[in-house]
């Protein structure tokens, strides 16, 4: 079944509320599907790509690019995206790891050709600002940079819904739980949603467990925007 929310008229892009993700018309989605390196790919525009993603039965893709990236390319993918019927995540891959190189991501997003690519695709796209930004990073300073970067960004004019990811290479779930609240109430649309990747090498169920449980309590919007598979990738058996 579909459940409805009743936005307001005004609503033109995807809305969170509470822990959940809607469309614009108000219908809850729960977002599934994979991760595909488009900047670094022959098909950088998903042509033939998203058409075989889309036979998985995903509803959405994320979609690694980085500040290098054409934002005439950038159009063309997220346009094949959602001509798939995926929802469009872009996330751009320069910080991995690395806090000096967050303002260059930032500087990227508000770009007046960039952005108006992002507008264009303002219905369905969703803006993940970094990907896995910094090394273990302390609460306080996660919270401050991304403080910041949410004011830079709804400055700039972005009204799409911004996804986190956690720091630690998005391993750090912590950064999220202790942080939430006091970053999506920095953002005058309250449209952010957050991300952990679980590529955790000791105690992953345990870890699992205990955070959906305080995400359900506490109703914190994340997704696991990663994901291990066996035998593949970092910190995996």
């Amino acid at each position: 079944f579909v459940v409805f929310i009743a936005f307001s008229a005004q609503a033109q892009t995807m809305q969170v509320k509470g822990r959940y993700l809607y469309t614009a018309a108000g219908e809850k989605v729960v977002l599934r599907g994979v991760n595909e390196m488009f900047i670094w790919s022959k098909d950088k525009s998903g042509k033939n790509i998203l058409p075989e993603i889309a036979k998985t039965g995903a509803n959405s893709t994320r979609l690694v690019w980085t500040t290098m990236g054409d934002p005439a390319t950038l159009d063309s993918l997220l346009f094949n995206c959602i001509q798939n019927k995926m929802i469009p995540i872009v996330e751009l891959h320069d910080a991995t790891g690395n806090w000096d190189k967050f303002q260059l991501c930032l500087d990227y997003w508000k770009r007046s050709d960039v952005k108006a690519v992002m507008d264009k695709h303002h219905k369905w796209v969703l803006l993940n600002i970094a990907n896995e930004v910094g090394k273990v990073t302390p609460n306080d300073t996660f919270r401050t940079r991304y403080i910041d970067a949410v004011i830079q960004l709804r400055s700039a004019g972005y009204k799409v819904p911004l996804m986190i990811d956690a720091a630690n290479w998005g391993q750090d779930e912590n950064n999220i739980t202790a942080t939430w609240q006091e970053i999506v109430k920095a953002d005058e649309l309250k449209n952010t949603l957050f991300s952990v990747h679980t590529y955790w090498a000791k105690d992953a169920q345990k870890r699992l467990d205990v955070l959906v449980k305080k995400v359900v309590a506490d109703t914190i919007p994340l997704l696991f925007a990663e994901a291990p598979q066996p035998k593949v990738g970092p910190n995996c058996s």
